[in-house]
């Protein structure tokens, strides 16, 4: 494992931006998986952007029932609590998971395992790598996990 000081510079240097993590072409049943997943497994708050309405779990047929329909799920995120690390999900389109953080949380090689633990996770329940990527640009990946293999770039 890289030492804290190298893995800060590289993953959760302070530029004003966040970090994505995103998982490309999902489908409904590992969305269910995921949600399900999260909901059990993390405190959760789902929110509307546009009304005080604020549920402690992820709506999946909420979020099913939406997509496609005029972008409307773009009013729905949620907040999923790691511990000492907050990671925001937005519900922008069915075919990607879309998720961020602040780097600002990540104080130290314990937050940072809290973080590399929940990305494995998600890995091993999908099957799927997922990237972790300067804010909205994809192509600038940061880190990429597939299940226990963390690469850090």
């Amino acid at each position: 494992m890289l030492e804290w000081g190298i893995i800060k510079n590289k993953l959760y240097y302070l530029d004003g931006s966040l970090r994505d993590i995103l998982v490309f072409n999902m489908n409904n049943e590992e969305w269910y998986k995921w949600i399900n997943h999260v909901n059990i497994m993390h405190k959760v708050k789902f929110k509307n952007y546009y009304n005080e309405v604020c549920l402690d779990y992820i709506d999946y047929n909420l979020l099913k029932s939406i997509w496609g329909n005029d972008g409307e799920s773009v009013h729905y995120y949620a907040l999923i609590n790691l511990g000492k690390v907050i990671v925001n999900c937005y519900f922008n389109s069915s075919d990607s998971l879309d998720q961020d953080i602040s780097p600002i949380q990540i104080k130290s090689i314990l937050e940072h395992e809290e973080l590399v633990k929940y990305l494995q996770d998600i890995s091993f329940l999908l099957n799927k790598e997922v990237y972790f990527t300067e804010e909205m640009n994809e192509n600038a990946i940061l880190m990429k996990v597939k299940k226990d293999k963390v690469d850090v770039r």
